[in-house]
């Protein structure tokens, strides 16, 4: 049965928007990827999609190691919430701890990164498919394996994020 909008009432867009979703997500869930969509930010005018990848480098001595741990921090939530590249926001995940201010606190907060991560691959109602590519490093212990561990969560996490049916999702905003 269609989906009968009025003309001249301001459904129309809206009602374009949730099929053109529905579709997509129906081509997603039949289809070999993890993700409906690219967890990402729009950015400009026009609109570029930008993933949500990260920007920091390879984590190479402490200051290096935090940087990333706090980006780490940021992407997992960005990424547990996104609602479109998900069957579901993943609220099971999320981390224990804020980001590390010394190698103490960057350790606990990286094996806990790595379970959580590890956990929302395989998520229950969560992917379209899940993700056999789990974050195998051993857990921290100290700097050299926080740094390992952190730069596994980094590549690990970009291969996922981008594995994603192809295209992008619209979501109509205020102006």
């Amino acid at each position: 049965m269609a989906i009968q909008v009025r003309r001249g009432t301001g459904a129309v867009l809206p009602a374009l928007v949730w099929c053109f979703n529905t579709l997509r997500a129906g081509l997603a869930d039949a289809s070999k990827f993890f993700h409906r969509d690219t967890t990402a930010s729009t950015v400009g005018d026009p609109p570029t999609v930008v993933p949500a990848v990260f920007g920091s480098p390879p984590a190479s001595d402490l200051p290096s190691l935090l940087t990333l741990c706090a980006e780490i921090a940021g992407r997992h939530v960005y990424h547990l919430a996104d609602a479109f590249a998900h069957k579901q926001a993943d609220g099971a995940n999320l981390l224990a701890n804020g980001p590390p201010v010394d190698l103490p606190t960057a350790i606990t907060f990286l094996i806990d990164a790595k379970a959580k991560w590890n956990a929302h691959l395989t998520a229950a109602g969560v992917h379209v498919n899940n993700d056999p590519q789990a974050i195998t490093a051993p857990n921290a212990v100290d700097l050299q394996t926080s740094m390992d561990l952190a730069n596994t969560y980094r590549a690990v996490f970009d291969a996922h994020i981008e594995n994603a049916f192809p295209g992008v999702s619209l979501q109509v905003i205020a102006p």
